[in-house]
């Protein structure tokens, strides 16, 4: 709350800009470490912005105290002993799997394969959001609208054999070629 970041815990690190999926994965890139200055240069690019959601970047207010820096604040440790104890629960949980339960190595190699498959999804959709805010992912995101536009002028009669023939060429020229072209 005292870095204007109220609310955020459980979704964005407390000490850098990273987001769950990125800061939950076993050794994951660095993010950007919170600075003051840059809570507050988030909080006015928020505005500017109007900003909703994860574009916050989880800082939803000016930090109250501007002169202690971000290293100075205490660290959650009730949140972090939650996840030490969860992994401690996983821990205990696939032990007595192992060696008091005596599941077979099928089933047990079924659900290690099972937890590989929910980290490639995982991976899946990071890859998905990030292709979706970068500009072909814009440009894709725009695509039915103006196809259902174009449809509707072909049908009125409101483009002649030249501009359709112009539009092909710019498809193709970006490369979207692979897709179904339709006016």
């Amino acid at each position: 709350m005292c870095v204007g970041k109220e609310g955020y815990e459980k979704d964005w690190c407390y000490i850098c800009d990273l987001f769950w999926r990125k800061w939950q994965q076993v050794g994951h890139a660095l993010g950007n470490a919170w600075t003051v200055q840059s809570l507050m240069d988030k909080v006015k690019s928020n505005k500017d912005t109007d900003a909703k959601g994860t574009a916050m970047g989880g800082v939803k207010e000016m930090p109250w105290f501007k002169s202690i820096e971000i290293m100075n604040v205490i660290w959650s440790v009730l949140h972090g002993m939650m996840g030490i104890g969860n992994y401690g629960v996983e821990y205990l949980v696939d032990f007595s799997d192992r060696f008091v339960e005596n599941i077979p190595d099928e089933e047990v190699g079924l659900k290690n394969h099972l937890l590989f498959l929910d980290q490639k999804l995982l991976k899946a959709r990071i890859f998905r959001d990030t292709w979706k805010e970068s500009d072909e992912g814009r440009e894709m995101k725009g695509l039915p609208g103006k196809i259902r536009t174009r449809c509707k002028n072909l049908e009125l009669g409101k483009y002649n054999p030249l501009q359709l023939l112009r539009r092909r060429r710019q498809v193709f020229e970006k490369g979207l070629f692979h897709l179904p072209i339709m006016y």
